[in-house]
């Protein structure tokens, strides 16, 4: 462990000492050292609960850093109950406060991360930057800034950060892997398929690896060696249903559909889910199945009805079957749960020019998974 990555565990234990000296008398506080011992990231207490406990160590606290370690734990828990405005407020008070190096880093990390997730990249990537420059050396602090910065597309960016990340670390799979979706990111499969190997090499276990690997492999139509990725994700976990939906979805794309439709069958008896009865129902279309398409279909949508592709493909399977009303209810309801579908969009205006011509047209045959 980094140096300062330790010092800045201690910062937790710290609040420990504030409740002492509540015990002590110095300031009254309602439940005694126990009390402000729940004021503790490690803590097992409710969020509600955290926040109180941190409420009274803030007032009560006798020195500035011991008001800076509250505030910490207290935006974390406001974090964890979703009151995100609060949390906030927490860090930049913490920040304000200028605290020590170590709770320094703490604070800009925590608050670049609710930035991330709130897809505030320019807002996360100064707040990585901040906590950078107090620790230059930091591992996991450069890997956040560094999958932001992707976010943000400044892949050249990104990469150096990764480099000097695998540089001080180059043991970590994770770290390669992570290097590897940001060269996936730039369509750079080559490299992306060098780094993915590397991270399988360090960590064979590492399924996520396995399955990325195979997506670019498939871009380059390598199916094989897809198929080897995806067949070795399975073997590593054989209750993971993703896995088998995305080997099914390479045999789809290659027309081997009964291999296709059992894979999805495995993935739906391990976890029935609505993209999977919309992917079998797919396979089930394009082998020429348009009954079993539907009832796919019927089932995907039970499980989500605002799926607008599985109406979308149904149209197409009772567009296949002459049922053209069925077809123009079918594309009108994905057109209203996503306007911007083109595919839907143009089989609907396709579907009403058949309908109000003597001679008709063809139908289209080919549903999409997106």
């Amino acid at each position: 462990m980094h140096a300062m990555t330790a010092r800045m565990l201690g910062w937790k234990s710290n609040l420990l000492l504030v409740a002492a000296a509540l015990a002590c008398g110095a300031v009254v506080a309602p439940t005694g050292a126990a009390f402000g011992a729940a004021c503790d990231s490690d803590s097992s207490e409710t969020a509600a609960v955290l926040i109180a406990a941190c409420d009274t160590i803030i007032e009560a606290a006798p020195t500035a850093s011991f008001q800076v370690n509250a505030l910490l734990v207290r935006a974390e828990a406001y974090r964890r109950d979703g009151q995100i405005k609060s949390a906030l407020a927490d860090l930049d008070r913490a920040i304000a406060l200028q605290p020590s190096p170590a709770a320094a880093i703490a604070a800009y990390r925590a608050r670049g991360d609710i930035h991330r997730q709130a897809s505030d990249l320019t807002l996360a990537i100064d707040d990585y930057s901040a906590a950078i420059r107090l620790e230059p050396g930091n591992v996991e602090l450069l890997e956040a800034r560094a999958g932001a910065l992707a976010a943000a597309k400044r892949f050249n960016q990104a990469l150096d950060d990764y480099d000097a990340a695998i540089r001080l670390n180059p043991q970590s799979a994770q770290l390669f892997s992570r290097r590897a979706a940001t060269f996936v990111a730039m369509r750079d499969r080559r490299l992306a398929i060098r780094d993915f190997t590397e991270a399988i090499r360090l960590n064979p276990g590492l399924i996520q690896s396995y399955l990325d690997r195979a997506a670019v492999f498939s871009k380059i139509r390598r199916t094989d060696l897809a198929i080897d990725d995806e067949t070795m994700a399975i073997r590593l976990d054989p209750t993971a249903a993703e896995s088998y939906d995305r080997r099914g979805q390479t045999y789809a794309r290659n027309s081997a559909y009964d291999r296709a439709i059992a894979d999805y069958g495995e993935a739906i008896r391990l976890k029935p889910a609505a993209p999977f009865y919309l992917h079998r129902g797919v396979a089930y279309q394009l082998k020429g199945d348009p009954d079993r398409a539907i009832a796919d279909y019927d089932l995907a949508l039970a499980l989500d009805d605002r799926l607008a592709l599985a109406l979308h493909n149904r149209g197409m399977a009772k567009w296949k079957k002459n049922d053209r009303t069925g077809a123009a209810n079918d594309f009108a309801a994905a057109i209203a749960i996503e306007p911007d579908l083109e595919i839907a969009v143009e089989h609907s205006r396709a579907l009403a020019a058949e309908m109000g011509s003597r001679n008709g047209r063809r139908a289209p045959q080919l549903p999409v998974t997106r």
